[in-house]
């Protein structure tokens, strides 16, 4: 997937969901996460704050904004989201459980 534009979405507290924010940042929430520009191998964009399923081990890692890139923070070891090519799911969010992420 390739962006245009940059898109960005909040976490919204009160109703445990998430919500497209629009070109003029106007949000109530603290937590605006910024999409990568990348697909999952199912299609789904990817933002930070996902949690995702790769590599041949099925680990799982957070989706993060470190050292200038998106990578993936696997027990504080950082390797750009990039490099998987779309090798990986997302399964979840920082923000709310998921069977799948546990």
């Amino acid at each position: 997937m390739r962006c245009n534009r940059l898109k960005f979405r909040a976490w919204d507290h009160d109703h445990y969901a998430y919500f497209e924010v629009g070109d003029s940042f106007q949000t109530y929430s603290e937590l605006i996460e910024q999409c990568t520009g990348l697909e999952d191998n199912k299609g789904h964009p990817v933002y930070e704050g996902d949690i995702v399923r790769y590599g041949h081990r099925d680990w799982t890692a957070e989706v993060e904004w470190a050292n200038g890139a998106f990578q993936i923070n696997h027990c504080y070891e950082y390797t750009l989201l990039s490099d998987w090519h779309g090798d990986f799911t997302v399964i979840g969010n920082i923000h709310a459980k998921h069977e799948d992420a546990q």
